[in-house]
C-alpha cells in the first residue's frame, strides 16, 4: 500500500512540475511578443466623446503611457475638458469636435495636422465611444 501511495505522489509531483513549466513557457512567450509602448508621443490617437466618463479615463491613461492623444470634446469649457487639462500631460491635446458636423470634423483634422512634424505620417485610426460601447 505504501508503494502505491509513493508512486501516486511522484506522479502528482511530476504533473504539477510539468504544468508549472508550461505556464512559465507561456508567460515568457507572451512577454517576448509584446510591443514597446511609446513614451515620447510617437504614436497618436484621436478619441471622440472624450468628455464622457469613459472617454476621459481612456484619454488620460493613453496620454500617461506616452501616446499623443487628441481628445475630441463637445465643449472645450466643460468640466470634463477642464479635468483633462488638469492631467498635465504634454501628450494630451483637447480639440472641439462634433462628429455630426462637417465643419467641426475639418477643424479637428486641421488641429491634428498642426501637431505632426514635417514628414511624419499618421495612421487612420480613431477610437470612438460608439465603438467602445459595441465592445462592451
Amino acid at each position: 500500500m505504501e508503494g502505491q501511495l509513493l508512486w501516486m505522489l511522484i506522479v502528482q509531483l511530476i504533473v504539477i512540475f510539468l504544468v508549472a513549466i508550461c505556464l512559465l513557457f507561456f508567460m515568457l512567450k507572451k512577454l517576448a511578443g509584446r510591443t514597446q509602448l511609446p513614451s515620447d508621443g510617437s504614436k497618436s490617437i484621436l478619441i471622440t466623446a472624450a468628455d464622457t466618463l469613459i472617454g476621459t479615463q481612456i484619454a488620460k491613461h493613453l496620454a500617461t503611457i506616452g501616446f499623443r492623444v487628441f481628445a475630441g470634446v463637445g465643449d472645450v469649457n466643460s468640466k470634463a475638458a477642464t479635468r483633462l487639462r488638469l492631467n498635465g500631460s504634454p501628450w494630451l491635446h483637447i480639440i472641439p469636435l462634433d462628429v455630426t458636423k462637417d465643419d467641426s470634423l475639418n477643424h479637428a483634422i486641421k488641429a491634428v495636422r498642426e501637431h505632426f512634424h514635417a514628414g511624419e505620417k499618421g495612421k487612420a485610426t480613431m477610437a470612438t465611444m460608439a465603438t467602445m460601447q459595441l465592445l462592451v
